[in-house]
């Protein structure tokens, strides 16, 4: 990806389409999505491959755009513990899901796992 297209990147416009970004490194990763929330007007989808990368993005997103970002949390419990998860976690997910509906720019940010 060129410089250019860092600040312009390209997204997907009809359904089902996929764009790739490549060659991104560090936060250029967050720099790259907060140019396209803040050039689309419609929400996204960010999926990260754990909670470090999670919380990384949302802190550098945070720093390019202060774009809204939901984090939508992991219940960070097995499914056959004998207890439920932290009450924090249950509101964060619960605040996440009634947010979710009104939400025009910005996005939803979870882990693989918990999607």
């Amino acid at each position: 990806m060129s410089c250019h297209d860092i600040f312009h990147p390209e997204v997907p416009n009809a359904n089902h389409q996929e764009i790739s970004w490549d060659d991104l490194q560090g936060d250029s990763i967050a720099l790259v999505l907060s140019q396209a929330i803040k050039n689309t007007s419609q929400p996204f989808l960010i999926i990260t491959p754990d909670h470090t990368m999670l919380s990384r993005l949302v802190e550098a997103c945070h720093f390019f755009g202060g774009h809204t970002l939901l984090q939508f949390p992991g219940w960070e419990t097995l499914p056959y513990d004998h207890f439920s998860s932290h009450s924090d976690i249950t509101s964060d997910r619960l605040t996440a899901l009634n947010r979710l509906p009104s939400l025009l720019t910005g996005g939803i940010i979870t882990t693989i796992d918990t999607l």
